[in-house]
């Protein structure tokens, strides 16, 4: 079986990326023929390839794009991935966004069938959530209506079965169609949180350990619902806490701006796991959240979670935990106060329930389920 990743998504970073990056690590275990197309970043105007194990990566001329203010690349056109997927046939063609699969849909969908390939849309995120964010009110909220609508329909025309990571993103694409929707529940790689804390890091964060680290982890803008994590951010106590934000966007800069709180900017996987093992709290804000990978993560770090109590995340988000809230500051206040009251004993228990449960999420399983879907449906 040769699988094929078609997705502008995978050269912006994020969920997306490191999905198809951690399908990649098992297929390289497993010899599985994986490729993956994505736009260049650097304006070249060349198709390079490059193999990693049993992948090969192929970049090809890219176009930027700004989606609500914040840089993407898409592809310059049809011809490069038409060349690639015509020489390579694979016999799984997974798209994993919305657009790719509005504006070469019908072409891809033409080129498949011609030797015999099938089409899997992965949803990462429900498009209505999306742009009710991006156009929340007027003539704005219209035209994001006629997107859902829209690309939903271009999404249900062109692909064999939808693949959503979760029941909550299943919702969706289950309203307007017939075709099978399944829910996949991502994985990730648990070996990567086995790292020794940065003491440095850690005594710089917590002023030599006289506060406690909250951590949050995404992207800082308007369709994560950032808001009320500044909200919350505005009302912590600096004297007992500094809250850590790894993320960049449109609410970086007011972050960086209040007391109490280190913000970074975009960081490799790797960095992102020396900051979760020196944290003593994770906190998750959006409550439309489509799955949420960095909370699997946080558990790999043992920590105790402050998380919504709907959308993606509740699918392992556990009351053992983490306390699943509505979407309130005060709510999130609260429960900062109770965690903060317990016992270090206590907080132990807390940890070690979540290293528990994100074993049950490892990229093994995640891969197995996927190979299922792919030869049941494909």
């Amino acid at each position: 079986m040769k699988i094929c990743d078609l997705t502008y998504a995978y050269s912006r970073g994020g969920g997306i990326t490191t999905y198809i990056n951690n399908k990649k690590t098992v297929y390289k275990k497993r010899g599985i023929e994986h490729l993956i197309i994505s736009p260049r970043k650097d304006g070249g105007q060349e198709v390079t390839l490059t193999q990693d194990g049993s992948t090969r990566v192929y970049l090809v001329p890219g176009r930027k794009l700004k989606l609500d203010k914040v840089d993407n690349f898409f592809y310059h056109s049809f011809k490069s991935l038409e060349d690639i997927l015509a020489k390579e046939k694979p016999d799984i063609l997974e798209i994993g966004d919305s657009f790719t699969a509005a504006f070469y849909g019908k072409r891809l969908r033409r080129l498949s069938k011609s030797y015999g390939a099938k089409i899997f849309f992965f949803s990462h995120e429900r498009l209505d959530n999306f742009y009710q964010q991006i156009f929340p009110r007027g003539i704005q909220k219209l035209f994001g209506l006629f997107a859902t609508w829209f690309l939903g329909r271009k999404i249900i025309a062109i692909a064999d079965a939808i693949i959503a990571n979760s029941e909550f993103t299943a919702e969706e694409p289950r309203q307007k169609t017939k075709k099978p929707v399944l829910v996949l529940p991502l994985g990730i790689d648990l070996s990567g949180f086995s790292t020794a804390k940065d003491q440095n890091l850690c005594n710089q964060l917590s002023n030599n350990g006289k506060k406690k680290i909250i951590i949050h982890v995404g992207r800082l803008e308007r369709d994560k619902k950032i808001d009320l994590l500044f909200d919350i951010a505005q009302s912590l106590d600096h004297d007992k806490y500094q809250l850590v934000v790894l993320g960049d966007g449109l609410w970086q800069k007011k972050f960086s701006q209040l007391p109490g709180v280190t913000v970074t900017g975009f960081l490799p996987p790797a960095t992102v796991r020396r900051y979760l093992v020196l944290a003593d709290l994770g906190i998750l804000v959006n409550d439309i959240e489509p799955y949420g990978l960095v909370g699997l993560e946080m558990m790999a770090a043992g920590l105790p979670v402050l998380g919504p109590n709907q959308g993606g995340l509740p699918t392992f988000l556990r009351p053992e935990f983490a306390w699943l809230l509505p979407h309130q500051k005060q709510a999130y206040l609260e429960a900062l106060k109770k965690w903060e009251t317990m016992s270090e004993g206590q907080k132990q228990q807390l940890s070690q329930a979540a290293l528990t449960e994100v074993k049950k999420y490892t990229l093994e399983k995640m891969v197995d389920q996927l190979l299922n879907i792919y030869q049941t449906y494909g």
